[in-house]
């Protein structure tokens, strides 16, 4: 008899998993080289959330090759999307602040010291495009503050002169004063070095590895303890402000 329910058990879950693999085998032919980091279906019948390791959520009913992006929202006016995206953001965060280390972030960052710098307990790792907006607002609070900021470039895509101007504030001698500049519209004529070149390429590097593919992106530092004690995606004032006395 044990023998018979012990079978039967193993027969279900090799059920259960092969249901599952085709799932995902009929989701990664409608997405095709598209990494799958979860899945499971969502509150709209025949489609599933897709979850997406840069922290994004789009819908796909694989049966009917439909995708849907965009917000779902509950009777009362209440992004479910937006409260899952937190959810998973969060996974993600707390799952690389385990897997990544303070040497690693700053390693290809270059570090600035605003004012007095960081006068307090936490200093930050900002990963920040120079055409974005949102960074252009963090960036402005941090110089205005005594802070000590690591800049990691992350030129996305979809700006057009980002990567060439990421490259130009590395090459400059003045650093602070190119930024100041290419955000204020008047980026200047600097000859682009071949080891600003390659540091752009590592900070790069490392911004995939860690699945930031939006700007900004801060990671907050404690100083003492040399850990990372929070990830802050996006301009969010005060929570940043949370860690600057």
């Amino acid at each position: 008899m044990k023998k018979i329910i012990l079978a039967t058990a193993i027969s279900t879950l090799s059920l259960f998993a092969s249901v599952e693999n085709k799932e995902l085998q009929f989701l990664q032919t409608l997405l095709p080289n598209t990494n799958i980091a979860k899945y499971q279906k969502s509150s709209i019948d025949g489609f599933y959330e897709v979850y997406f390791d840069n922290g994004q959520i789009i819908y796909a009913n694989p049966f009917k090759e439909l995708l849907f992006i965009g917000e779902i929202m509950n009777k009362n006016g209440i992004s479910i999307t937006a409260n899952n995206r937190a959810k998973w953001q969060d996974e993600l965060t707390n799952k690389a602040m385990q897997n990544t280390s303070v040497d690693k972030l700053i390693k290809p960052a270059k570090k600035v010291t605003f004012n007095k710098g960081s006068q307090n307990d936490y200093s930050f790792v900002l990963f920040t495009d120079p055409e974005c907006p949102y960074c252009k607002t963090v960036e402005k609070l941090f110089s205005e503050k005594d802070t000590t900021v690591h800049y990691n470039f992350t030129p996305l895509p979809l700006h057009k002169n980002a990567k060439e101007w990421s490259q130009i504030a590395l090459s400059s001698k003045d650093f602070k004063k190119t930024l100041v500049d290419i955000h204020s519209g008047n980026v200047p004529k600097i000859a682009i070095t071949e080891d600003a070149k390659k540091q752009l390429e590592n900070m790069e590097t490392l911004a995939k590895e860690l699945n930031i593919s939006g700007t900004p992106k801060i990671y907050v530092i404690d100083n003492k303890k040399q850990i990372i004690v929070d990830t802050i995606n996006g301009a969010k004032i005060p929570k940043i402000e949370k860690y600057i006395k």
